[in-house]
């Protein structure tokens, strides 16, 4: 579900006038990385306000350090280590990995491409597709 909160968080970030709020980009992870990258987030989760759609985990706190388990997608099905998900974000954790571990990122995320898609304009589509109210 997109929520009002979803759009403010969303935009107006950008990188040059003009564009409709950041750029997606995706990369192609491993099941078991994608479990490392999420344990990694829930950390951090409280403190960046991250937001994940399409995987569901429990976690449980203990002197002061978060602990991340038994990751599945929305529909219910276990993350298998060795399956192959795609990971959407907003391209400047991209540009932001490119610039500070040039060679680091590409070893680690080869797949990382920009998918010429903007949050706004996603978001207004998928507004107009799902919205029960119709403007005249």
């Amino acid at each position: 579900m997109l929520t009002l909160g979803d759009l403010i968080d969303n935009f107006p970030h950008v990188r040059k006038f003009g564009e409709p709020g950041w750029e997606i980009s995706t990369i192609n992870v491993r099941g078991d990385v994608l479990k490392i990258l999420m344990e990694a987030f829930t950390v951090i989760k409280k403190k960046l306000g991250v937001t994940f759609y399409g995987v569901k985990y429990k976690s449980f706190s203990i002197f002061a350090r978060t602990f991340s388990y038994s990751f599945t997608t929305d529909e219910g099905d276990k993350i298998q280590n060795k399956g192959i998900y795609t990971m959407a974000f907003p391209s400047e954790v991209g540009w932001a990995l490119k610039e500070q571990l040039p060679i680091m990122a590409k070893v680690l995320f080869p797949s990382l491409k920009n998918t010429g898609k903007y949050y706004w304009d996603v978001m207004e589509d998928y507004i107009r597709e799902n919205s029960p109210i119709r403007c005249m």
